[in-house]
């Protein structure tokens, strides 16, 4: 199928999970997505990140990239929310799938598994889906990139919150070391405060590769 008839077929995508049908005074299984309005889109999953994956103390938190913040966002409450992932991958297919083309979606465990996973979901027959492992596992194949990956793909880097940008980073250094170059897109939920120049923006400028991020964290206060 070719890729314009591919998008044309996920817009007036509706799938019902096997062996459940619905009715109208049943609607809970059915899944749609509505890629005809970003805006309105994005202000939907931004009151939900607000509600759901925002929070303020005067005590701060510390980040996983070690700096100190007033302001805590754990994006995973909204990603595991039956209306936030939608809304998530109605967001991202809008804005980064389409645009750039993209045959394969992925990053690094465990922020970007959500995430990559609704995307596949969500485009049935368009993307791929992959994730790259932290370390090699002492049992199995004992590959690092798991799931669906091929040499010729359109790749889509994904994270839930850049910081720093480390886990993207780490995700993209694996996958060309393994021969996969052709990375179009890095995108995330949500870009954090940062006191310097990210790692990631260093890697994108050397690599020509674009970064982009829905949100950042002074929309939220």
């Amino acid at each position: 199928m070719a890729f314009a008839s591919q998008i044309n077929w996920i817009k007036n995508y509706i799938r019902y999970p096997s062996g459940i049908k619905s009715s109208k005074k049943d609607k809970i299984h059915k899944i749609e997505l509505n890629l005809g309005n970003f805006d309105k889109t994005k202000l939907k999953l931004k009151n939900i990140i607000s509600r759901k994956s925002y929070k303020f103390t005067s005590d701060g938190f510390t980040l996983s990239s070690g700096i100190k913040s007033n302001h805590y966002f754990n994006m995973k409450r909204t990603m595991l929310d039956d209306r936030g992932i939608r809304l998530v991958a109605e967001a991202f297919i809008i804005e980064y799938v389409i645009p750039y083309k993209i045959t394969a979606v992925g990053g690094l465990e465990s922020g970007a598994i959500p995430l990559l996973t609704s995307l596949v979901a969500y485009s049935p027959n368009l993307l791929k889906g992959f994730y790259v492992k932290k370390k090699v596992k002492e049992h199995g194949d004992k590959k690092l990139i798991e799931g669906n990956l091929d040499k010729d793909d359109r790749i889509l880097i994904v994270d839930d919150v850049i910081t720093s940008g480390g886990s993207l980073k780490s995700a993209i250094e694996i996958l060309k070391e393994n021969n996969f170059v052709n990375i179009c897109m890095i995108a995330a939920l949500l870009k954090r405060k940062y006191p310097k120049k990210r790692p990631i923006e260093y890697l994108s400028e050397e690599l020509n590769i674009p970064w982009k991020c829905l949100f950042e964290e002074e929309e939220f206060y």
